[in-house]
């Protein structure tokens, strides 16, 4: 059978949520879909709340947003074991922001689909803007030879140097000038005791 309703799942308020209830005299498995739009913060929250917490650890609890996504959410609950629960969806975000706490810039202008699928996240095709300037975006799961890492974001871009100076407080920067292409690679760890966010950047 299937209702509609309303309710909060790890903080995100789903709204004519279907929920169906399969066979209830075997193996009963309680599935939840919602098609909604919700705010930045309240898809970090249910990313806290979700399988993939334990995987990105600390990195997860420090990014900060702001902005409208759509959400396409399928939570899979079984009625004798919810621990083993599985979750799915789609974020789609237009106009988005994404920034890490304690840092005075991020990314804004957020668009395109990031999905989850049960502790894993990916998204190809992601586009946004960095100092103001337009970016590309990748991100996915970290393969097999990446030990210790939970996932890995990519960024390419072509920034004034200028403003590469302003932000990160090069020295000289009235003798720097011109325009740099770069590419940055993020690897978000693994929660571990002495997991750390690192970032390398290349540029021509």
């Amino acid at each position: 059978a299937s209702t509609e309703n309303r309710g909060r799942l790890a903080g995100v308020l789903l709204e004519d949520a279907q929920v169906r209830v399969s066979d209830l005299a075997r193996d009963a498995v309680v599935e939840v879909e919602s098609s909604d739009p919700v705010t930045v913060p309240g898809i970090l929250a249910f990313l806290r709340g979700s399988p993939i917490a334990g995987l990105l650890g600390p990195t997860l609890a420090d990014v900060t947003g702001a902005g409208k996504v759509a959400a396409d959410v399928r939570l899979r609950v079984p009625v004798a074991t919810p621990q083993d629960y599985t979750v799915t969806g789609n974020f789609v975000a237009q106009g988005a922001r994404l920034g890490l706490r304690g840092l005075d810039f991020g990314l804004t202008d957020l668009a395109g689909t990031i999905r989850l699928d049960g502790a894993t996240l990916t998204g190809d095709g992601l586009r946004g803007r960095f100092l103001d300037e337009p970016v590309q975006i990748g991100l996915r799961p970290a393969a097999a030879d990446e030990p210790g890492v939970s996932h890995v974001a990519t960024l390419t871009g072509e920034t004034p140097v200028p403003k590469l100076a302003a932000a990160f407080s090069l020295p000289f920067p009235d003798r720097l000038g011109g325009r740099m292409a770069w590419a940055a690679t993020a690897r978000v760890p693994t929660r571990s005791p002495d997991s750390q966010l690192t970032i390398q950047v290349a540029s021509d």
